[in-house]
């Protein structure tokens, strides 16, 4: 599958609502304006690879591969989304929140002692593992990873990385009907 078949894949999930049988074909998006994706350039300087704004031209932001569970507690019913791609609220938050933690973590280290932080921007969330993913602006492409939680702090997302291309993982996500998505 290429990045451009899978863009349509999601597209056609998307305005059709066609979901297979499988429960996690679920989506809760927001389709951008030209608007709201020029600002979302403008944020981010248009330093991202224009596959990634491609994907917001063409599937939005919002909640992708969500499924419903039932509470064995109290037997309520929940949405649980797998991704979440930030729109530009979320990324001013999340990116101001990302840099107060790594704030907090470089503080408890001696100015020798400090890793390769790199120039992380995220751009989304994770939610079967709560982890968040983006780029790293200082690396060329490939430069996209998911940053697990229990796995790396903040200030070691930069070395603990296992770059690909964002491209390569949307079209794994779409090829596995959003089962393989770390």
């Amino acid at each position: 599958m290429t990045y451009p078949q899978a863009l349509q894949q999601l597209q056609y999930w998307l305005t059709n609502n066609q979901a297979s049988h499988a429960n996690h074909l679920n989506f809760n998006v927001h389709p951008l304006s030209t608007d709201e994706l020029q600002a979302i350039r403008e944020y981010t300087q248009n330093k991202l690879p224009e596959s990634y704004y491609l994907f917001l031209q063409q599937c939005g932001t919002g909640d992708f591969f969500y499924s419903w569970y039932t509470s064995v507690i109290d037997q309520t019913v929940s949405q649980t989304p797998k991704i979440e791609i930030y729109n530009l609220t979320q990324l001013k938050e999340e990116n101001i929140y990302y840099q107060q933690l790594l704030r907090e973590e470089l503080d408890d280290l001696p100015p020798d002692e400090h890793p390769d932080i790199g120039k992380i921007l995220i751009i989304g969330a994770h939610h079967s593992m709560g982890d968040w993913f983006g780029f790293d602006l200082s690396r060329a492409e490939p430069n996209f990873d998911i940053f697990i939680h229990d796995a790396a702090n903040p200030a070691t997302y930069a070395e603990e990385a296992q770059w690909r291309r964002f491209e390569d993982w949307i079209i794994r996500c779409v090829e596995s009907e959003g089962e393989d998505t770390l």
